[in-house]
């Protein structure tokens, strides 16, 4: 594991973040810090002299000082306003950029780094935190740099009136500096530890919520036993914050003690030398104002880096997320040396990272242009895993797969993407217009969909809501589809891009009715040169490929054509055998 890194090292690239996000933002509230930091002091300063012309009876400096200290106040008004709606302006700035970084992060990352539990908790973390804690360390930062300058300047001035003054001050603050400290960690680490169960109580309160969730939820009767199990979730996560919270707040309540006793002794200093006449009462009056000053000053820089430490460790998660090595997608070569080679599969085995066992193992294929090869077998046999090592999606552990007569793992990933046109099991569903789900299927594409949408059985959807309607109840106006439309719009993402000549469908037509499913084979069926794998479970529709290939527990067992497949009395002939009898009456 890496060494955590520096503290000024994170302070470093947190600013840069901030001033690449709104650079003008940051010099505003840089300089409305300072004045809010110096002007301060130099109101006591103007304070001291206004007692002192005052008891001196000088009635024309009094007055001038008087307005002078007015006009101090007005700017530290203005000064204290626009550093305030500054910090609200530059944290929306800063929130959205961060996010949008994590965002382009995660969807740089391959398939199986995204779905690992580690990434997904550092994920997790780094979502939750980007929209308010990067501009919480900015504060920090600021709050520790005017607090610092504050006493900075206060200390002067008490050093004129005392030296002991200034060691006082910078003593009442290292106790609450050491337990802020102590407990930031602690914090941190604790979070860490639960980021787990964190993401566990978030999945139970999606599944008490949201609407796909709904109907299963209310049928079932599991809502009670659902919230039952996120209060335990709760309650452990509450236990352990509440104790670490009550000692924080007991140790923090005696460090603040000690440094109220310690200013209070320095306050009794300073009153005692002006009544033994040592100071003046304008002196002593100043001196009690930056007492009060750099307490606050004191308060600033302890407060602001214990705050500054715990942010700290959460911007190093964030960075170490944002730092994660990612695949260039636009490098390599985006030919092979064998056109027309096709796809081929030479000696195959793959296992999920951080799992026992292979999904795959020696897998030998070959997937020629213009050839529709059909993949069957029983749930986990490793179908849909081979359409995604086939993809790219993933790397092989052992062997290799060609296109074209070179490695996938040599190919420029968007050259080899730009050729394929997918359709999963579990396809997404977006929440925008009707055409703009076609859409998506070729965002370099300007043609309509209406090609794309009668060949998926989508045109009767777009003729019955209209392409421009909003899917997805949850945004005003919008509806929703069944299961089968759904998968419509998904099959028309997949024609819409004409420019695909590797063509992979994972059940494509499991929600479909049987006039849609035989139109959508037909077209599956009638692509030119397209190479094509198709994962069903009902066989029957395969009956026309190329090529049907059985997988059992990882491996081949058996592959050809329907019909002698059906001639060896395999496997595929008596699950073939099996399906047909649902079709023959009693």
């Amino acid at each position: 594991m890496s060494a955590s890194p520096s503290a000024a090292s994170v302070a470093k690239r947190v600013i840069r973040a901030a001033h690449s996000a709104a650079a003008s933002l940051v010099r505003r509230v840089v300089l409305a810090t300072l004045a809010a930091a110096i002007l301060p002091a130099l109101a006591a300063w103007l304070g001291k002299r206004l007692v002192d012309a005052v008891v001196a009876g000088e009635r024309s400096d009094a007055i001038w000082l008087l307005g002078a200290e007015a006009v101090v106040m007005v700017l530290l008004a203005v000064a204290l306003q626009g550093a305030q709606l500054t910090k609200r302006l530059l944290g929306l700035r800063l929130g959205d950029t961060l996010r949008g970084r994590i965002a382009s992060k995660a969807s740089s990352l391959t398939l199986a780094t995204l779905e690992t539990p580690r990434v997904q908790d550092q994920l997790t973390r780094s979502r939750k935190q980007a929209g308010s804690r990067p501009m919480l360390y900015v504060e920090r930062l600021l709050s520790i740099a005017k607090g610092a300058l504050a006493l900075a300047v206060a200390g002067t001035l008490l050093a004129g009136v005392h030296p002991v003054a200034l060691i006082v001050v910078m003593l009442a603050g290292a106790p609450a500096l050491l337990v802020t400290f102590r407990f930031a960690r602690r914090h941190h680490d604790l979070e860490g530890r639960r980021t787990a169960m964190r993401r566990e109580q978030s999945y139970l309160e999606n599944v008490l919520s949201r609407e796909d969730h709904a109907k299963e939820v209310r049928l079932l009767g599991i809502g009670d036993s659902l919230l039952r199990r996120w209060r335990t979730g709760a309650n452990t996560l509450y236990g352990e914050q509440s104790e670490l919270h009550r000692r924080e707040s007991r140790a923090v309540t005696i460090a603040g003690a000690i440094g109220t006793v310690l200013f209070y002794g320095a306050y009794f200093g300073v009153v005692a030398m002006a009544v033994e006449r040592v100071i003046s009462l304008g002196e002593m009056t100043m001196a009690l104002v930056l007492f009060r000053q750099a307490q606050s000053g004191v308060q600033s820089v302890v407060l602001g880096l214990g705050q500054l430490a715990q942010d700290q460790l959460y911007m190093a998660d964030l960075f170490a997320f944002l730092d994660r090595p990612s695949p260039r997608d636009d490098v390599g070569l985006t030919a092979g040396p064998l056109p027309g080679d096709g796809i081929r599969l030479e000696n195959v085995s793959f296992s999920y990272p951080g799992t026992e066992g292979e999904v795959l193992r020696d897998i030998d294929l070959h997937l020629p242009p213009g050839a529709v090869v059909g993949i069957v077998g029983q749930n986990g046999s490793g179908k849909s895993t081979l359409l995604k090592l086939i993809l790219g999606l993933y790397e092989v552990d052992a062997g290799r797969i060609t296109l074209d007569g070179l490695d996938l793992r040599q190919w420029n990933r968007r050259a080899l993407w730009r050729r394929v046109a997918a359709v999963f099991q579990d396809f997404a569903r977006y929440k925008l217009t009707i055409d703009e789900n076609i859409e998506l299927g070729d965002v370099s594409e300007t043609e309509p969909v209406t090609r794309a949408s009668i060949a998926s059985g989508a045109d009767e959807v777009r003729a019955l809501l209209g392409g421009e309607r909003r899917l997805g109840r949850s945004f005003p106006g919008g509806t929703d589809l069944s299961g089968g439309q759904w998968q419509k719009l998904a099959l028309a993402r997949a024609f819409y891009r004409e420019s695909a000549d590797i063509r992979v469908f994972d059940e494509p037509t499991a929600a479909l009715d049987a006039i849609t499913e035989a139109k959508v084979f037909d077209q599956i069926y009638s692509e030119p040169g397209a190479m094509t794998l198709v994962v069903a479970h009902r066989v029957a529709v395969l009956r026309r490929a190329d090529e049907i290939v059985v997988l059992h527990e990882g491996k081949i067992a058996e592959r050809g054509t329907h019909r002698s497949l059906l001639e060896s009395g395999g496997r595929y002939a008596e699950l073939f055998a099996l399906q047909a009898e649902s079709y023959v009456p009693a």
